[in-house]
Formats: C-alpha cells, sequence, structure tokens
C-alpha cells in the first residue's frame, strides 16, 4: 500500500515540537526559561507550537485533504515573536546572554515556516507500506529445481561440466559464455 506523506506537514510538526521544547529551556542568562522570562509571550508561543502540533497529528494520522490557510500565518507569527523577543529581551533583562531555549525555538520557528512553504507548495514524499511485492520466477532465467518449465520456445541448455572438475557438488551447471559465430547469427 502506498502512502503518501506531506513533507511540509511533518516539517511544521517538528518546528512545533521545537518550539515547545525551546520554552521549557533557558532563554536568558540571568532570567531563566520562557515560563519565567515573559508575561504572555510564553502561553502565544506554546498555544501556537500545540495548534500546530494538533493539525499536523490529524491531517497525518486521518489523512484530510486541506490544511487550513491559516496555518501558514500561525508559522510566521510563531517566527515574528520569537525573533522579536530574541531582539528585544522582556524589561528587566537587557543585556542578558541568549541561551540554547531562545536559539531553539528560533530553530523551530524557522522549520515551521519552511514546513509552511513546502505545504503550499504541495511537495510531498510517498513510502511503500507493508510487504514487498516478490517478484514471481521466470523458469527461462532460473533453472533451479522446481522453478517450473521451460518455455516452449526456449531452447535446451546443456549442462558442461569443465575439465578436470570430478566433483558433483549438486548445483545445476549451465554453458561457458562464448562469442557468438556466424551461423549463430543466421538462425
Amino acid at each position: 500500500m502506498r502512502q503518501k506523506l506531506d513533507v511540509g506537514t511533518l516539517l511544521l510538526a517538528l518546528g512545533a515540537v521545537l518550539v515547545l521544547i525551546g520554552l521549557f529551556l533557558d532563554w536568558y542568562t540571568p532570567g531563566g526559561t520562557a515560563w519565567q522570562a515573559f508575561e504572555i509571550v510564553d502561553l502565544l508561543l506554546a498555544s501556537m507550537a500545540v495548534a500546530a502540533i494538533v493539525l499536523a497529528a490529524r491531517r497525518l494520522a486521518v489523512g484530510e485533504p486541506g490544511t487550513p490557510g491559516w496555518i501558514q500565518g500561525l508559522a510566521v507569527a510563531a517566527l515574528v515573536v520569537v525573533a522579536a523577543e530574541l531582539i528585544q529581551p522582556p524589561p528587566g533583562l537587557q543585556g542578558a546572554q541568549r541561551e540554547l531555549g531562545a536559539w531553539m525555538a528560533l530553530a523551530g520557528s524557522l522549520v515551521m515556516v519552511a514546513g509552511a512553504i513546502l505545504h503550499m507548495a504541495s511537495i510531498s514524499i510517498s513510502i511503500e507500506v507493508g510487504a514487498r511485492d516478490r517478484r514471481r520466477r521466470v523458469p527461462a532465467v532460473d533453472r533451479r529445481p522446481g522453478a517450473g518449465p521451460p518455455p516452449p520456445d526456449a531452447p535446451p541448455t546443456p549442462a558442461a561440466t569443465p575439465a578436470g572438475d570430478d566433483e558433483d557438488d549438486g548445483a545445476q551447471r549451465t554453458e561457458e559464455l562464448r562469442a557468438r559465430g556466424e551461423d549463430d547469427l543466421r538462425r
């Protein structure tokens, strides 16, 4: 069974998870995590990330055909909010150093925007899910025992034993590869 995965939706969900994780890591030194440093920006970013994750999960699990247009705006809004907090920290944290949480949230919001762009461009990949299709054996190529009779128009293939080989290991031998002569071409 072939399944189509939307790369944009996957990137959107991945970026949202990164933003959500970044909220729990230190953003500023001193200052702490986003939950400690912000008044409402942390709740705004968390709600945007959760909305993107829920939408992506629903789209991937149920296979909804379309994604609402507001999700692209949500990704851009998350990028703008994170970038604004990196450029202008909250009052009381002026001059504080940016830490891993802030950079992770920035990377996550950039991935969300990239996913939104790919989703708008309808770029997707197809993967094969399930058992592999087993190829049936062709008797003209496969001369193992039990492979079936050769086709009626196939010439018989005599087994050739190399000179000096007295061992019989049970394997079926075929003719040596040789160049075609003129009389072979006339047939």
